[in-house]
């Protein structure tokens, strides 16, 4: 009894962490997703301002103007590589969680394949003993008809 109740126990905690994996893989998923659309709107923002910035150089700008708008542009640039980075980690990060939680349902798995076998043993043991009760009992059936046939 003590070992279906450890191995009961073996089974919880092996779903309780692939449940934790999975949360984990959602967590990074969502900061992913995030990171992503951070990125496309830096993005859209760095194209507007260099469109807006070539309106300007066309209609012409002081120096301190010009300064300030490449400035601005450059800062823009350097958020985006940073924000390039930071997805390139993130996918990193997602593709460590997918392999964790792989990783995990194989553990559970293998471990809900152990029991049906130890499932199918414990029936091919306990027909075995009811065959043995069977043959016993025609044995025994078989032994008295002959008695009772010879002693006519």
């Amino acid at each position: 009894m003590g070992y279906r109740f450890r191995f009961k126990a073996l089974q919880q905690y092996r779903e309780f962490l692939l449940k934790r994996e999975q949360i984990a893989l959602a967590r990074a998923l969502q900061r992913l997703e995030a990171r992503e659309m951070e990125r496309a709107q830096a993005r859209e923002r760095l194209r507007t301002e260099s469109i807006h910035f070539e309106k300007r150089q066309c209609e012409g700008m002081g120096v301190p103007d010009f300064l300030a708008y490449g400035d601005r542009i450059q800062a823009l640039e350097q958020h985006l590589l940073r924000l390039e980075r930071e997805v390139l980690e993130l996918r990193a990060e997602v593709e460590s969680a997918q392999r964790n939680v792989l990783e995990r349902e194989r553990d559970l798995r293998a471990l809900t394949i152990l029991e049906e076998r130890e499932r199918e043993s414990y029936m091919h043991d306990m027909r075995k003993k009811e065959q043995g009760h069977i043959d016993e009992f025609a044995i025994l059936g078989t032994g008295r008809r002959k008695d009772d046939s010879g002693s006519s």
